[in-house]
Formats: C-alpha cells, sequence, structure tokens
C-alpha cells in the first residue's frame, strides 16, 4: 500500500479507506459494510487493500502476483477460463 508522510492525522487517515457504503481499515484488517464487519479471509483481504489503493488504475495480474507473492497461498494465474 502506498503511504503518505505529511503527519500523524493524515496517516490514520489513509488507514481506513472508504468507498460507496465500504469501509476498508487497514491497520485492523477489516471490511465494514455500514458499520457492520464484512468477514473477510488475509488473502482476499489483501488483493482488496490492493485495488482499493490503486482505484482508477490498471492493476494487471504482474502487479497482483508480485504484491501476494511470499505469502503462504500459492495462486497459479496462468490458469484460464
Amino acid at each position: 500500500m502506498r503511504s503518505s508522510s505529511s503527519g500523524a492525522a493524515s496517516s490514520t487517515a489513509d488507514l481506513i479507506k472508504r468507498f460507496g457504503a465500504f469501509e476498508l481499515d487497514l491497520r485492523s484488517a477489516e471490511l465494514r459494510k455500514d458499520g457492520i464487519v464484512v468477514k473477510l479471509q488475509p488473502h482476499p483481504f489483501r488483493v482488496l487493500a490492493l485495488l482499493v489503493d490503486r482505484a482508477g488504475e490498471l492493476v494487471t495480474g504482474d502487479v497482483l502476483k508480485k504484491a501476494l507473492s511470499g505469502h503462504e497461498t500459492y495462486v497459479d494465474f496462468a490458469l484460464g477460463p
């Protein structure tokens, strides 16, 4: 995730991303919808956090692989429909 170094108040705000009825808390690794926690396992949470952080950008499979590599879950990105 990208972070800004413009101070404590903004860095705290950077840890909570809001979109529509959702709130993604990067500090507690929680997704909330209208204040209610939505259960997400760690891997999907990391993917969502990356996508939210890069909202409006094209996120390629290579970017996802780099961001998720080193984690305990193996994902074969070469498989297709």
